[in-house]
C-alpha cells in the first residue's frame, strides 16, 4: 500500500509543478466528447487495458476527461471527476487492495485544486517538440580544478541545483552540471509507441548523452555524481563504463524502488515480477499522468501560487532545502521548466533493479544516504538498507556507504561543509565521515532502549514503543501471518557483543533487525542482517541470519510495548516482548548448552 501512496504523491507533485489541462476551445460538447473517446481508446490501448474495459466504461471515462479538462467545470465537480476517474483506473488495473477512501479523497482534492488554478491561467501553454534520444538538456561548465566532475541534476531541476556546490569548489574541480531532457525548459524525449516495462530508452538516451559529452570535451576519467533520481544514471554509468570514469558518487539514491511481490507482499518483487507488479499500480506506470494532457503554467501564475505556500508545504517538493527562499526559487523554476511528459523517467526507474548489475562494479562508488529528520517528508526511505544489501551480497565490490544523519535529500545543501570534506576524502582515498546525530521530534511512539549483561555477553535492544490507545492490536493493527517490525517507526535492532545461542541455535555477534510473524498459535522471530531499515517495509528475507519459533502467552495489560529481560541463569535469559494482553519470550544463552555423554 505504501507504493500506492508514493504513486499518488508523485502525480500530485507533477500536477502541482506543471499541470495538465485542455486549452479553452469553441468546440461543441459533442465534438469534444467524441475526441475524448478516441483519446481514451488510444490511452487504454497504450496501457494494454483495451480488452478489460467495456464500451460503457470508455464512454464514462471520456465524460470524466472532458469534465476534468473543461474551464467551465467547478472546483467541486473537477475534484469529484478526478476521484471517480482514479477509482475506475485502479479497478481496471486490478489493484488489490484498493487505496483507502481517504487517500482517494486527498488525491482528488489536492490535484483538483492545482488543475483548477491552471485552467484559469491565461498564460499557460503546452510544451513544444521533443528532445532526440542521446541529447542532453543544458550543460553548465564551471571551475578550474584538476579533477573533472560531471554533476547530473535531479528530475524536476536543472543544472543550477548544484550552483552552490560549484561555487564552493571552483578551485578543486572542473565541473560540468547536466540537465536531463524534459527539465530546465527543454522538451522531454519522445514517448515510446508502446509501453514496454522491460526497456529504459530515456535513461539509455541520457547515458549516451553523458558519454558523448565526455568524448566531445575530451574529459579524462571524470567523477560522475547523481542525486536522488539521477543517482540511477550515475550508478549505471559506473557499472557500464568502468574505463570512462574515475569514481561515482550517489546522493540519497535507491538501488531499486521497493515494490513488494504479488505472491507474498512480505517479500520484495524480483526483477522478473516488476512489470506485473507495476501494471497494477496506475500511478507508477503513468496512467494518471497520461490522462492529463500537458500544459506548463505561466511564470506569473507559478510565482503567485508558490510564494503563497506555507514553508511546510514547500518541503514536500524539495525535501533537502531548509532555506525557504531557495526552496521557493527551485519550486518556481521546476513549475515553469518541467515538461509534464517527463514522468516517463520514473516509470523506467520503477521497472528497474540495479542490484544485479552492481556485482560487476569496478569503479569506486560512494553512496551517501540521507537519514532524514522526523519532520522531513522523506523520512523512512529505503536508501540506506539497499546499499548495505548490495555490499553484503557482493562484499568485494568497491562500494563505500557513508550515511549523513539529520539531513535531507539535497545533502550538499543541508550539510555543505561535511559533504565537501567527505567528497574530498573519498577522491583522495582517505577515511570519510558523514554527519552524526539524528534529532528526533516528540513521537507518539517514543524510542526505548534496554540492555543486559548475561555472563560475558552484552545484549542491547533499541525499539519504538507504540501505545494500545484503545485499538484492537492482534489480528488487526498487527495482522496475523504478516511480517511486523515488533515496534514502531524504525526497525527494532538487537545487538549481541559475542556469539550467542537463540533458542539453542547459534548466531554470530553483531546487530540484527528483529522482526516477527505473529499468528494466534505461534510466532516466528526473525534476525535480519541488514542495517538501516525503516520498519518492515523494506524487509528482504534473503538476508535473514536466523528464524526461531516461540509460543505467545496471555499476560496482564501492557499499554506501551515493552522489551525486558528475565534472567534464568548466570549465562542465560529470556528476551520478553510484552504488549496489550500478550507476550512472547525467546531464550538466549551466552554459552552453548552442555550435553551429557550417554552411557554414564
Amino acid at each position: 500500500m505504501r507504493i500506492i501512496f508514493s504513486a499518488f504523491r508523485f502525480v500530485a507533485v507533477f500536477v502541482f509543478l506543471a499541470s495538465a489541462i485542455l486549452p479553452a476551445s469553441a468546440q461543441g460538447d459533442e465534438q469534444r466528447l467524441a475526441e475524448a473517446k478516441i483519446q481514451i481508446s488510444n490511452y487504454l490501448r497504450y496501457f494494454k487495458f483495451e480488452t478489460t474495459v467495456s464500451t460503457k466504461e470508455i464512454d464514462r471515462l471520456a465524460e470524466l476527461r472532458v469534465k476534468v479538462h473543461s474551464p467551465s467545470t467547478t472546483l467541486e465537480d473537477r475534484q469529484a471527476a478526478l476521484k471517480e476517474f482514479v477509482t475506475m483506473i485502479f479497478r481496471v488495473a486490478g489493484t488489490n487492495p484498493m487505496p483507502p477512501e481517504q487517500a482517494l479523497e486527498n488525491f482528488a482534492r489536492n490535484t483538483g485544486q492545482a488543475l483548477h488554478s491552471l485552467v484559469n491561467d491565461a498564460g499557460a501553454k503546452p510544451p513544444r517538440g521533443t528532445t532526440p534520444l542521446g541529447n542532453l538538456g543544458a550543460v553548465e561548465k564551471r571551475g578550474r580544478g584538476p579533477i573533472p566532475i560531471i554533476l547530473i541534476a535531479d528530475i524536476r531541476t536543472d543544472w543550477s541545483l548544484y550552483r552552490n556546490f560549484m561555487d564552493r569548489n571552483a578551485e578543486r574541480y572542473t565541473m560540468y552540471a547536466v540537465t536531463l531532457p524534459g527539465y530546465g525548459g527543454t522538451p522531454a524525449p519522445p514517448r515510446p509507441e508502446t509501453l514496454d516495462l522491460k526497456t529504459t530508452p530515456w535513461w539509455d538516451g541520457a547515458e549516451k548523452g553523458i558519454i558523448n559529452l565526455i568524448e566531445k570535451n575530451k574529459i579524462s576519467k571524470p567523477v560522475v555524481i547523481g542525486m536522488a533520481a539521477s543517482s540511477f544514471l550515475a550508478t549505471r554509468l559506473a557499472v557500464n563504463y568502468p574505463d570512462k570514469f574515475r569514481a561515482a558518487i550517489v546522493i540519497d539514491g535507491n538501488v531499486y524502488t521497493a515494490f513488494r511481490s504479488l505472491a507474498n507482499p512480505d517479500y520484495p518483487a524480483t526483477l522478473e515480477e516488476r512489470p506485473d507488479v507495476l501494471m497494477k499500480q496506475p500511478g507508477a506506470i503513468g496512467m494518471i499522468s497520461e490522462f492529463l494532457p500537458v500544459l506548463l503554467p505561466s511564470r506569473e501564475s507559478a510565482e503567485s501560487r508558490i510564494k503563497a505556500l506555507p514553508p511546510a508545504q514547500l518541503t514536500q517538493f524539495f525535501a533537502g532545502i531548509r532555506e525557504i527562499e531557495r526552496a521557493r526559487a527551485l519550486a518556481i523554476e521546476a513549475a515553469v521548466g518541467s515538461d509534464p511528459r517527463a514522468y516517463r523517467y520514473n516509470v523506467e526507474m520503477f521497472a528497474s533493479d540495479l542490484s544485479g548489475g552492481l556485482k560487476n562494479l569496478k569503479v569506486p562508488l560512494l553512496a551517501i544516504p540521507a537519514i532524514h529528520d522526523d519532520n522531513s517528508p522523506g523520512q523512512g526511505g529505503p536508501a540506506p538498507s539497499q546499499w548495505y544489501e548490495a555490499k553484503m551480497k557482493y562484499p568485494a565490490i568497491p562500494l563505500t556507504i557513508v550515511p549523513f544523519e539529520n539531513t535531507r535529500t539535497y545533502v550538499f545543501e543541508d550539510a555543505p561543509q561535511e559533504f565537501d570534506r567527505a567528497i574530498e576524502s573519498f577522491l583522495a582515498g582517505k577515511p570519510m565521515e558523514g554527519r552524526k546525530g539524528l534529532a528526533m521530534a516528540t513521537r507518539p511512539s517514543p524510542r526505548g532502549e534496554v540492555g543486559e549483561q548475561i555472563g560475558a555477553l552484552k545484549v542491547s535492544i533499541k525499539y519504538g514503543r507504540p501505545q494500545v490507545n484503545k485499538r484492537q492490536i492482534w489480528g488487526k493493527l498487527v495482522p496475523y501471518n504478516r511480517i511486523w517490525r515488533t515496534g514502531a517507526n524504525e526497525a527494532t535492532y538487537i545487538t549481541f557483543s559475542n556469539e550467542v545461542f537463540v533458542e539453542g541455535q547459534k548466531l554470530a555477534a553483531g546487530s540484527y533487525a528483529l522482526f516477527t510473524i505473529p499468528t494466534e498459535a505461534e510466532w516466528t522471530v526473525i534476525f535480519n542482517r541488514v542495517p538501516g531499515l525503516w520498519g518492515h517495509f523494506y524487509y528482504n528475507p534473503e538476508f535473514d541470519a536466523l528464524r526461531v519459533k516461540v509460543k505467545p502467552q496471555a499476560a496482564e495489560q501492557q499499554e506501551w510495548l515493552n522489551y525486558s529481560f528475565e534472567l534464568l541463569t548466570p549465562t542465560s535469559a529470556n528476551v520478553v516482548v510484552h504488549w496489550e494482553k500478550l507476550k512472547i519470550a525467546f531464550k538466549i544463552d551466552a554459552e552453548p548448552a552442555k550435553t551429557t555423554a550417554s552411557g554414564n
